[in-house]
């Protein structure tokens, strides 16, 4: 499968694997969750900070990621370093009580920050 990367914002890129469909294009791949839990994923889940730190490496052959935050603290992602806790640059926020974040198809490294505090949450890649 070939790379294809996405442009963010201005300089920040994801790394995707595409499938090709047999028919001279290509489209990102669907995983089933049969297929996922077939690998049992990495535990990814960590107690982030006010400092921005890295919440998986960079890996090839990840098909799939999340991130749940269940703390009472947003945090926020970016595939680039450092994330920051504001809006904008690339940065996704993954809201307190519930927040979820996943995505299929990245194989960057990607950086967590917590808004204040230090808040756990649950990550898993496959």
């Amino acid at each position: 499968m070939p790379d294809v990367n996405v442009r963010l914002e201005e300089d920040q890129q994801v790394r995707m694997k595409m499938k090709d469909v047999g028919d001279g294009t290509h489209a990102l791949p669907v995983y089933s969750a049969a297929e996922l839990a077939a690998t049992g994923g990495t535990d990814r889940s960590m107690t982030a900070t006010t400092t921005s730190q890295q919440l998986m490496p960079a890996n090839t052959a990840r098909r799939r990621f999340y991130v749940k935050n269940d703390s009472t603290i947003d945090v926020w992602l970016n595939p680039v370093s450092p994330a920051a806790s504001v809006a904008g640059g690339g940065n996704i926020k993954v809201p307190a009580n519930g927040g979820y974040f996943e995505l299929q198809n990245s194989t960057s490294a990607w950086f967590i920050v917590a808004a204040s505090g230090t808040p756990a949450i649950t990550a898993r890649e496959f």
